[in-house]
């Protein structure tokens, strides 16, 4: 029953992760790529250091995502408490099927879902969204126009829909092989390692590792996003190779 739990969790995150990065994601490559084209950019580099803008904006709408996502979770469950208790007090022997469901859910998962593996879990997810949020800044970054967006922004959507796929089909709970490897990839552990806490079949030790190894690639990301924000801001042409991206950064 506890795989059952699993398997159900597992897909519901990965699938709703996977739309709120994809969606915020490019949120934060268009906004960073359309601040090179404002008359305003030469004030801008006059005042605040390029990389305070970039990091800026993607704390500011990474963190728009978060609240966004957990305003729709306690909406749904407030919801869904409150229509329970206002039927159950006109009509205590009610049948209705939605109640019988909430019972048995209720009854499947006493016990697994602790306020710790509650916290942690939502602690991963936040970092996930924060880590793929500064890939898309990386792309924005190396944009000199929204055109160039698409081509730039490849590292972060492939990065996105391959983790997507190894969580569906390398993910243990959906009869896969490689999950212990899945969950110390920081770009896949955001999205199978938040069911596996909730349901118990994570120790702590191991959550701590995985949230604290996202959170450094988080920082790395960041860094190099606003690094080639820097070092790209008053660039007008097409978006250079890695191997130029790189030679220009260590200049």
């Amino acid at each position: 029953m506890e795989m059952m739990i699993s398997i159900f969790l597992s897909f519901i995150i990965v699938m709703v992760l996977y739309f709120f990065v994809l969606a915020y994601g490019q949120g934060v490559a268009n906004s960073v790529v359309m601040e090179k084209s404002s008359k305003l950019m030469e004030s801008f580099l006059i005042s605040v250091r390029p990389a305070a803008i970039v990091l800026g904006k993607l704390l500011a709408i990474t963190m728009t995502g978060i609240v966004q996502m957990m305003s729709w979770i306690i909406a749904l469950v407030i919801s869904f408490a409150v229509g329970t208790m206002t039927v159950r007090s006109m009509d205590p022997d009610s049948d209705m099927f939605i109640l019988k469901l909430f019972d048995m859910v209720g009854e499947l998962t006493s016990g697994l879902f602790t306020p710790a593996n509650c916290i942690m879990a939502l602690l991963i997810v936040m970092a996930g969204m924060l880590l793929y949020c500064a890939l898309a800044a990386i792309g924005g970054a190396m944009a000199s126009k929204a055109e160039d967006l698409s081509s730039a922004n490849l590292i972060f959507t492939l990065v996105l829909i391959a983790s997507f796929l190894a969580s569906l089909y390398g993910n243990e709970a959906f009869g896969g092989s490689g999950s212990e490897l899945l969950d110390w990839i920081p770009f896949t552990s955001v999205m199978v390692a938040p069911a596996k806490i909730l349901v118990g079949s994570f120790p702590l030790w191991k959550s701590v590792c995985c949230l604290g190894i996202i959170l450094i690639t988080t920082l790395i990301a960041s860094l190099a996003a606003g690094k080639i924000y820097q070092s790209l801001a008053l660039y007008r042409g097409d978006v250079l190779s890695p191997k130029k991206l790189i030679g220009m950064l260590r200049r």
